[in-house]
């Protein structure tokens, strides 16, 4: 991650799954103790529901130090029918 920028990351999900029936995602990005997470609005899903994409403000940047991070997705879908809720 680099200082003072506004990156956009976007990240592919691996498997049989399409986000873009899903209720809710969510992106979480952590190094050492720094964890942001973006949700609604800060995430486009792609139009094949196989990745998502996320921008990070000059703030939240600054939050980490150059090098790498960790990136994690987790989404929620919910049945109408049944009303369960699925991660």
């Amino acid at each position: 991650m680099i200082p003072y920028t506004t990156p956009t990351l976007t990240i592919t999900i691996t498997g049989d799954v399409d986000l873009t029936e899903a209720d809710a995602v969510y992106v979480t990005i952590t190094q050492g103790g720094q964890i942001v997470t973006k949700t609604g609005e800060d995430v486009t899903v792609s139009e094949d529901g196989a990745s998502v994409s996320c921008w990070l403000t000059q703030s939240e940047s600054l939050a980490f130090k150059p090098g790498s991070a960790e990136a994690q997705v987790n989404w929620i879908y919910t049945d109408a029918e049944t009303e369960t809720t699925r991660r």
